[in-house]
């Protein structure tokens, strides 16, 4: 990347990531728009991107180190993963990439609050 927008929109979505916890920030980067385009393209259902959505909240869950708000910790991801990955009414077209940062962070009003 040589444009410093693209950097800096790179950087957002970098930081978005971690502090939904996904980790390997490329991959992840991907693998939402790899969601997008198999939804476009009919090859997978919203109830195939839930179960996504549900794999990622297990491994996230079972990997935290404390178990002091749980239930408001959980209810928390599946609220910024249902945000973050694509539905079959918004997933973009393919000439688009998924979303940015701000429109996340706009939807969720995010909180780093939420996730210590």
């Amino acid at each position: 990347m040589t444009d410093w927008d693209e950097k800096a929109e790179a950087r957002k979505l970098h930081d978005t990531l971690q502090l939904v916890g996904l980790r390997a920030h490329a991959t992840a980067v991907g693998f939402i728009q790899l969601c997008a385009e198999l939804l476009k393209a009919g090859v997978i259902d919203d109830p195939a991107v839930s179960r996504i959505k549900d794999a990622i909240a297990k491994d996230i869950i079972v990997t935290r180190t404390t178990s002091r708000g749980q239930a408001e910790f959980e209810t928390s991801l599946r609220r910024r993963l249902d945000t973050l990955l694509p539905t079959s009414e918004n997933a973009p077209d393919h000439a688009s990439a998924v979303g940015t940062p701000d429109g996340m962070r706009s939807d969720l009003d995010l909180d780093r609050q939420d996730f210590r």
